[in-house]
Order: structure tokens, then C-alpha cells, then sequence
């Protein structure tokens, strides 16, 4: 995982080298911009369904919060660009069962390094699509459990500090004579496990797992943004 986090960080910073390089070439091609949004995360996984203990499995639900950061466009050509980003996210999961619940609030620095494929139309509205893998640095880990009325939220000190995933959306520029507005639409697959929930409080059989329990954070999220 170290190697991993060294060479995406080494990726990141190539991008940042190529798109000061090309400003100095051609300063109107490299653009960039701010966007913020919702996102919603759940866990995935042969593990992500909750056993209570009574015999009653509860399936994950979606937690929902603020998502925003900044990016920049590099053109390749006409219709591809590369698109690092830099991003506060939100993910984990929750649990809810006859009004109680159980709400993991993991939230991540995120680094996605995206391939833009933009449409050629002629008018001021441009859709795209892209993908490309992400880094993601966990900010913070809480449990927030509620129950007959009450509530406590204490830290996750058991929640792997980095994980990788990997995006794709799509979305649409929207053109005019000052600036340009966007919106996009993305999924958020996780590729690394998030070993360390409490054992016993999910699925006990994977509870000695060498790499920890089989749970993934998967996420999607809609943004708006500017282009400056």
C-alpha cells in the first residue's frame, strides 16, 4: 500500500508539472476550477450485512454529506483531457433497525486522477464522460450510534489510513462568454478492503480474515462547479 500511495502521489505531481509546463506554452489550454456537491456512501462486501445478534441481518443504507474541492484540466487533444482533482469526500455506511442506528462516518482527501472525453456539439452545452483510479487519505473515522433516544459518537482508531478506488461518470459544460459552469455525476468503486470494525459487530465468520473483513466503500455523488 505504501508503493501504491507513493506512486499515485508521484502521478499527481507529474500531472501538476505537465500542466504548469503546457500553461507556460499555452496559458489559455489549462484550465481550472472549484466544485462542490453531495455524496452519498455504503459499504460493499460478503461482510458489509449487519448480523445484530437477535437473528436479524440488517443490510447497509447510504450516508449522505458535503463533498467539494478543486481541479485541473489538461488537453491531450481536441476531445481528451487529464483531470487531476483534489477532494473532501464522505463515505462509510449506516445501519438502521426499528428506529435505532448505527452510522460509520469515515470521510477521505481525495485524489482522483480522471480521462475526460469530451463531445464535440455545436452549441454551448458539452457532455463528457471520464474515469481513471483515485487515492484516498482517511481525514477522519467515527461511530455515531443512536439508541432509545440517545446518541454517542466515539473515534475508529481500526480503519486503514488509505485506500484505493475507482470512478467514472460523466456530465456536462455549460458555456458562456465569461465562464464556464459544470455539473457531473460519478460512481466511486472501492478496490481496497477497510478492515478493523469491531469483531462481533459485523458478520463474526470473517472476523479472522488475514486482510480483515470483506467491506469496501463504494460511493456516488453529484457536483456542480466553476471553470476559471
Amino acid at each position: 500500500m505504501k508503493k501504491l500511495f507513493v506512486v499515485s502521489l508521484m502521478l499527481f505531481a507529474l500531472m501538476l508539472v505537465y500542466s504548469s509546463a503546457v500553461a507556460e506554452s499555452e496559458l489559455s489550454a489549462v484550465s481550472k476550477g472549484v466544485k462542490i456537491g453531495v455524496g452519498f456512501g455504503k459499504w460493499t462486501g460478503s461482510d458489509a450485512k449487519l448480523d445484530d445478534g437477535f437473528g436479524n441481518i440488517i443490510d447497509p443504507t447510504y450516508r449522505s454529506g458535503l463533498t467539494f474541492g478543486a481541479f485541473i484540466t489538461i488537453p491531450v487533444n481536441t476531445s481528451v483531457s487529464i483531470q487531476p482533482e483534489l477532494l473532501y469526500v464522505v463515505k462509510g455506511t449506516k445501519y438502521e433497525e426499528g428506529g435505532e442506528s448505527a452510522t460509520f462516518k469515515i470521510d477521505y482527501i481525495e485524489i482522483p486522477v480522471l480521462i475526460k472525453y469530451s463531445f464535440s456539439t455545436s452549441g454551448n452545452i458539452k457532455p463528457n464522460i471520464f474515469f481513471g483510479p483515485a487515492l484516498n487519505i482517511k481525514a477522519s473515522s467515527k461511530l455515531k450510534v443512536e439508541f432509545l433516544g440517545e446518541s454517542a459518537e466515539v473515534d475508529l482508531e481500526n480503519i486503514k489510513g488509505t485506500e484505493l478506488s475507482f470512478q467514472f461518470g460523466g456530465g456536462f459544460d455549460f458555456v458562456t462568454d465569461s465562464k464556464t459552469f459544470i455539473i457531473d455525476f460519478r460512481y466511486d468503486l472501492g478496490l481496497s478492503k477497510i478492515p478493523g470494525t469491531e469483531e462481533g459487530f459485523v458478520s463474526a465468520d470473517a472476523a479472522g480474515l488475514e486482510d480483515g473483513l470483506d467491506l469496501k466503500n463504494s460511493a456516488f455523488s453529484v457536483m456542480f462547479g466553476i471553470v476559471f
